[in-house]
């Protein structure tokens, strides 16, 4: 955040921070703001009172019943580089994928990242391909760093959703000239599916086993669940869904 953008306010290290976050994931909710800056056992009145001091950053848009979702303001965005595009709540399949993202990244017991579009075509030439889309790479902070594209469920039958996640990978994977092919041959590069029941992510996986063998591993999200008004109907009405599962 530059200079001129914070003259209003005088902004802490942990505002920042939180800005800083929400230009990464493009938004945020209260719960991740908990986990990651403040300590255990703060309110969410704690954070919603560091919200509304940094209005003029931030605004607020509906998610799920009384949830809300926090986002940079034009002004804010305009100062990271963003049009103001960036501002605007994005659509339902798009908010789907950030809000994936988020949690899987923020919410998890392993530290993870979201890696943006902008430094993957800055930072990160061999794994920018032309024809490869850079928004939804993520990557571990332990000792044996993991990278990962993540794919969100919205409501396609199994065996399709599967097969586009087979396609990301093989289009990464045989890409010439770029480092995917080491990573996944080290172990280190995979696809993450994030769906929305335990009866939906049981069909994605007998579907799995259709298919040659890529490392793909699937993950229920109660928030995408309760976003997308899904569960396990859907994976009962799923084409896949029969009597092929070995339990």
């Amino acid at each position: 955040m530059s200079k001129a953008a914070a003259r209003t306010i005088k902004l802490t290290d942990r505002d920042r921070a939180i800005l800083d976050h929400v230009h990464r994931y493009r938004l945020t909710t209260i719960e991740v703001l908990r986990r990651l800056f403040w300590e255990p056992g703060c309110t969410p009145n704690a954070v919603s009172q560091v919200l509304g001091r940094l209005a003029a950053f931030l605004h607020e848009a509906p998610l799920i019943g009384p949830q809300k979702i926090y986002l940079l303001t034009a002004a804010a965005a305009r100062e990271y580089g963003e049009d103001e595009d960036f501002a605007r709540p994005p659509g339902p399949t798009s908010l789907a994928h950030h809000l994936a993202m988020l949690e899987y990244c923020c919410l998890a017991d392993e530290r993870r990242e979201h890696i943006t579009a902008r430094e993957i075509r800055e930072g990160f030439p061999g794994f920018d391909g032309r024809g490869i889309a850079r928004n939804r790479y993520f990557h571990t902070e332990g000792e044996r760093p993991w990278l990962g594209w993540l794919e969100v469920d919205c409501g396609s039958n199994a065996e399709a959703r599967v097969r586009k996640c087979h396609k990301q990978f093989a289009k990464r994977y045989n890409a010439e000239g770029l480092k995917f092919r080491e990573l996944a041959d080290a172990g280190r590069f995979g696809i993450v599916l994030i769906t929305t029941s335990d009866g939906k992510r049981r069909a994605l996986e007998r579907a799995l086993r259709k298919l040659d063998p890529f490392p793909l591993e699937v993950r229920t999200s109660e928030t995408l669940r309760l976003l997308l008004g899904r569960g396990d109907a859907a994976a009962r009405a799923s084409p896949d869904d029969g009597s092929d599962d070995a339990g």
